[in-house]
């Protein structure tokens, strides 16, 4: 048996239709924020000053400074988890848990571990490492599709 669909139907599935269209248009227009753009930009420029800072404690001797700064940023950042300064792969100063720190592979940092030279002289002298909480997203999608995903089907349901 065959169930008739009415034009009630064909009408309100065309509307939810173009209001997700509508709202797609406006994510890939870029008049959506995207938050975990937000997000990772925050983060590294958290971790750019901090490795200044660090660099400037290291330029001047006061290698002891670095763990009061460290506890400082992790105490006012509530996603950062733990930070560490290393030199030559020993831990200098290190603030929260780091012993979950995942080694890195490539040289670029994630979304939430960051890794910058710390320089002294103009010279390499070790590294600062922060991880952060990771951001929630859905198996296959990134976390910034992850906004749009929940922005659509909160749309789509409620209209």
């Amino acid at each position: 048996m065959k169930i008739r669909k009415t034009a009630k139907y064909h009408i309100t599935t065309g509307l939810v239709c173009l209001v997700v269209s509508l709202n797609l248009a406006a994510v890939f227009m870029g008049l959506v924020p995207d938050r975990a753009t937000a997000v990772r930009m925050g983060r590294a420029a958290i971790a750019e000053v901090a490795a200044i800072d660090i660099s400037d404690h290291v330029g001047h001797g006061k290698i002891e400074k670095i763990k009061a700064d460290l506890d400082l940023i992790l105490e006012r950042n509530e996603d950062l988890l733990s930070a560490a300064v290393r030199r030559n792969n020993t831990a200098v100063a290190t603030s929260g848990d780091h012993q979950l720190w995942e080694e890195m592979d490539d040289e670029y940092s994630t979304d939430w571990q960051i890794r910058i030279p710390i320089y002294s002289a103009g010279e390499d002298w070790g590294w600062l490492e922060m991880r952060f909480q990771r951001e929630f997203s859905f198996p296959f999608v990134t976390p910034g599709q992850t906004q749009v995903m929940i922005l659509l089907g909160f749309i789509s349901t409620t209209s």
